[in-house]
């Protein structure tokens, strides 16, 4: 991918504060002159993220919500919407920040499948991972440009918060909300717990270490500061 954008991964579950934080960080490198492009995804621009985003809405009739695994492979078809746009219309820029990407299709598509009835063994660190393979296709290949670009980053920043926080943050929430959202903190705490296994190891998909930033108790000011000076000890941008 020589001469491509730095493809920008912001990831964590819902109420972390990704939002806030690529709104900030897309401010300060375009006031720095750098050329942006941020992805919301699912992203309601394309067809299959407008069907994603109307499937969610809390208003949607439950029963007529796909399962997790057809909501998982729709969200693979929406990521390659987001790839093909960027190859076709966005690699002359500088950076590509995408607020989610596969990462969260491998934690919500193992979800559901480790909460059991009786409350018992809420938790098996190999399923996010395994749920993920299920759904990818066999055809990608990291040697062609298009299809490493599904699949790969430049740096992906792992925002993550206490089931607590996440869960106050949540229920103050206004608009933009979805199914997702309506979790207790147990639950909460086991999409932490998959987020965190399934970027335990992505060497293979990222060429930076996660940067991973706990948000509770951090004001975005201050967690802002961190990623951009992240960014420049890795000499990405000038001094900001």
């Amino acid at each position: 991918m020589q001469n491509y954008p730095k493809i920008i991964v912001v990831e964590g579950g819902d109420g972390v504060g990704k939002t806030t934080q690529i709104e900030m960080l897309n401010q300060s490198l375009s006031e720095l002159g750098y050329q942006v492009k941020v992805y919301k995804n699912p992203n309601d621009c394309f067809p299959v993220g407008k069907m994603i985003r109307e499937q969610i809405l809390p208003e949607t009739d439950p029963s007529k919500r796909p399962t997790q695994t057809v909501l998982g492979i729709m969200m693979l078809a929406a990521l390659r919407e987001v790839a093909e746009d960027i190859v076709e219309n966005h690699s002359d820029k500088d950076f590509i920040v995408l607020d989610r990407w596969h990462f969260t299709t491998a934690v919500y598509g193992a979800e559901d499948r480790i909460i059991p009835e009786d409350g018992s063994d809420l938790f098996h660190s190999g399923m996010a991972w395994r749920a993920f393979e299920r759904l990818v296709p066999e055809s990608v290949s990291l040697s062609s440009t298009w299809d490493r670009l599904f699949m790969y980053a430049t740096q992906v920043i792992y925002l993550t918060a206490s089931p607590e926080t996440i869960s106050e943050r949540l229920s103050g929430r206004v608009g933009d909300k979805n199914f997702l959202d309506q979790v207790d903190t147990t639950e909460i705490g086991i999409r932490n717990e998959l987020f965190t296994t399934v970027l335990e190891d992505v060497s293979d998909f990222v060429d930076e270490p996660v940067l991973t930033i706990d948000t509770t108790n951090r004001t975005p000011v201050d967690i802002h500061a961190q990623i951009v000076q992240d960014f420049m000890k890795k000499g990405w941008i000038s001094n900001a």
